[in-house]
């Protein structure tokens, strides 16, 4: 703040005793008050026109004019330039700085009280955040991507995501900052207890695990990719040559051998369901217990989604009472209670499954198809449990192309294990 103020009276002086501001004033104390507030308004016009018009190249005059006034805008202001910067579909090295500086005034809103200013939009500056960490990481500077990644954690109403952590986790990979015998990053102090190698991993994986649940396939992948990268020259457990150009989870090698003494485990595991225990390293992986209230409020919020989105479906007929998914959930819900001798843990969504592809299959109803789901979940161990409309469980139902479909022997056969099995629930078509 006390650049800008510094700024602002050089600003005011050179336009006092420039021709472009006539005016009798003499000194810079005796400078007309109500001239930064309707430089500030103005702004916030021009502001807007960018934003809805677009207008990157304006925008860039605009911050030129901001800066050299020395003020630091109104949060409506910033928040329709940050509107306008984080649509934009890449960063260059220009746009970058741009978004840098309107973080810092966004920053100097939010936490400068003795200038009186009011709280900004959250979200909008966390995408800035979000962009500036991209680029950070993209061009390899680790200091400012860590010291940027903490000020997001900081961020009290944002909540950050597995996609996040990852990002950070990569570049470090791929600069090879993990290896035991990695450099130390400089600039870390007061951000990390490490400033490099595994226990740095491992204090940024601890954060993680206090605050994302599971990473998605396509983080997985990236992880993956970034630790082959990092670790070229190092042993991989499992790894085999070809194994960078890996672009799907489902090719990411899988594995249930114990790994050898300083290898890196980076690859797919094989979980025993009964220890927890990973078979490679040994590690036991946390119980996530939900208490009887945390039970409550799942089973609450889940029959409150149940009606919203009943109610909001095009599928509706309009002599259905609103409370029809609520009433259908909880005979699913009696119906489980029931089966206290078996402990579903996975649902199959079965009208979904036997489609998926249809087209291959003249856009019938695959029963095969859905029979391969259950055996491949079973063979995971899984308790399966298949969901399905009732016209499927006829031998004879119409398409919604308006052809009529007839179950073969087999089909009949795989329903009727489906039931026999108590595999099967039936739902309302």
């Amino acid at each position: 703040a006390s650049i800008f103020r510094a700024q602002r009276r050089m600003f005011q002086s050179k336009l006092l005793h420039s021709n472009i501001y006539n005016t009798s004033f003499n000194d810079i104390d005796s400078f007309p008050t109500s001239f930064f507030p309707i430089a500030d308004l103005i702004f916030h016009q021009l502001a807007s026109h960018c934003h809805e018009k677009n207008e990157y190249s304006s925008l860039l005059i605009l911050m030129v004019k901001i800066k050299e006034c020395g003020i630091v805008p109104n949060k409506s202001t910033i928040r329709a330039l940050l509107g306008l910067m984080n649509d934009l579909p890449s960063l260059d090295r220009e746009s970058f700085i741009v978004l840098e500086e309107l973080v810092i005034f966004s920053d100097l809103k939010h936490n400068s009280s003795e200038l009186g200013f009011g709280s900004l939009d959250e979200k909008s500056k966390f995408e800035a955040y979000y962009r500036i960490l991209e680029y950070y990481c993209d061009t390899w500077n680790l200091p400012e991507a860590l010291s940027m990644f903490v000020r997001m954690q900081q961020s009290s109403s944002v909540k950050l995501e597995s996609h996040h952590y990852v990002m950070i986790l990569a570049m470090l990979a791929e600069t090879g900052h993990l290896r035991k015998d990695a450099p130390s990053i400089e600039g870390l102090d007061g951000i990390y207890n490490n400033s490099a190698g595994p226990n740095l991993f491992n204090e940024i994986v601890a954060e993680m695990a206090n605050t994302v649940d599971e990473i998605d396939p396509s983080c997985a992948v990236r992880l993956y990719k970034s630790f082959v990268m990092g670790f070229n020259d190092y042993p991989i457990h499992f790894y085999r040559p070809g194994h960078e150009m890996i672009d799907t989870i489902e090719n990411v090698p899988i594995s249930r051998c114990a790994a050898k003494r300083d290898e890196l485990v980076a690859c797919r595991v094989w979980l025993d369901k009964s220890t927890g225990k990973c078979p490679i390293t040994e590690t036991q992986q946390h119980i996530m217990p939900l208490s009887s209230n945390q039970r409550k409020i799942i089973h609450d919020d889940l029959f409150k989604l149940a009606k919203e989105e009943y109610n909001n479906s095009p599928d509706k007929k309009h002599k259905d009472s609103s409370d029809r998914a609520l009433i259908e959930l909880q005979k699913f819900s009696q119906w489980l209670a029931k089966k206290k001798d078996v402990s579903y843990t996975a649902i199959i969504d079965g009208a979904n499954a036997a489609f998926y592809k249809h087209h291959l299959n003249n856009g019938e109803f695959n029963y095969r198809q859905l029979k391969f789901v259950v055996d491949a979940l079973e063979a995971e161990d899984y308790k399966a449990l298949v969901i399905l409309p009732s016209k499927y469980v006829k031998p004879g139902f119409i398409l919604s192309d308006g052809r009529r479909q007839r179950l073969n022997e087999e089909d009949l056969e795989i329903m009727n294990d489906f039931v026999s099995s108590r595999k099967l629930y039936v739902v309302p078509a």
